[in-house]
């Protein structure tokens, strides 16, 4: 009798765990994603430290948040100064 209260006990427990991963993956897949766009301010090609791209692109306004140092897409770019931004929100309520 002890071993299958155990066992439920366990069960429970896991199923307590599972319930929480989910509900913290929900969240995550609904919080803001940000916007990222190349920097009009340090348009260079090496960009060497984010938090340096940070403060230059709070200075170019735009509602920038701050920046992150990137590889570029393009082939032989460089790494760039991208500014960060939320997306605007795709949902209609």
């Amino acid at each position: 009798m002890e071993s299958s209260r155990g066992k439920l006990s366990a069960a429970g427990v896991l199923l307590l765990l599972l319930m929480t991963l989910l509900v913290v993956a929900a969240m995550q897949a609904v919080e803001a994603r940000d916007c990222l766009t190349q920097s009009t301010r340090l348009p260079g090609h090496l960009c060497v430290r984010s938090d340096y791209c940070a403060i230059g692109c709070r200075e170019e306004g735009k509602g920038y948040t701050g920046g992150r140092c990137r590889i570029s897409p393009v082939p032989l770019d460089g790494i760039l100064c991208y500014c960060v931004k939320p997306c605007p929100s795709t949902t209609t309520e």
